[in-house]
């Protein structure tokens, strides 16, 4: 699994003034920082137990149109050949639509999360013919609809050990991603932290959780 994300370093060169995302306590919203985008590699060492290695870090220049998503682009295409059958795992702001269709257009499988806002919908359901374009959503997906759904417990490796973690999870698809068909997962039943797998419909969801 190949995992991308965003970090911080309050000194050395190219500082500027970075959104503080990790909502740390006692710590300001904005800080004075390096904002550097890391690619790393999770693998499997034993039954369980999992090693993440960084494979390449890019310094978001101060100013430019080489934002964090540009830099994740390059970091994912620079280990392509290299890297293969790995799911992409990013968190809520990598999760965007310029960055996930090119990607899925590559056959990369992504796992991401997203804001509990996000507007997802329902498969549409098969209806008669009628003049028109066919309808792209169904019903909308809200917090009192994932609760409504069955639960499924699992048993995953977490933090080095074996837990169980109930799951919720159900086809729909994703507006931000122009109607693309997706599997949202939400642990622990709550709508704080629904995952997405975005272009796919896999049977199950463990990887989402």
């Amino acid at each position: 699994m190949r995992v991308a994300d965003d970090t911080s370093a309050e000194s050395g060169p190219g500082i500027s003034i970075n959104h503080d995302h990790s909502h740390k306590a006692n710590r300001p919203t904005f800080v004075n920082s390096q904002c550097w985008v890391t690619l790393a590699l999770v693998v499997r060492v034993r039954l369980g137990s999992a090693l993440t290695v960084p494979i390449r870090s890019w310094l978001v220049e101060e100013s430019g149109q080489r934002g964090k998503l540009w830099v994740a682009r390059q970091l994912i295409d620079s280990v392509r050949g290299h890297v293969t059958d790995a799911r992409l795992l990013i968190d809520a702001w990598f999760m965007r639509r310029s960055l996930i269709l090119p990607l899925l257009e590559q056959r990369v499988r992504i796992i991401g999360q997203v804001r509990r806002d996000t507007a997802l919908y329902f498969l549409p359901q098969p209806e008669p013919r009628r003049r028109g374009r066919k309808r792209k959503y169904g019903l909308r997906i809200d917090a009192a609809v994932l609760e409504a759904l069955p639960a499924k417990m699992m048993e995953l490796a977490l933090c080095g050990k074996a837990q169980s973690v109930r799951l919720r999870s159900v086809n729909a698809v994703a507006r931000f991603l122009k109607g693309l068909p997706v599997r949202v997962v939400c642990p622990g039943g709550h709508f704080k932290i629904p995952h997405l797998w975005p272009g796919q419909i896999p049977p199950v969801a463990t990887a989402g959780a």
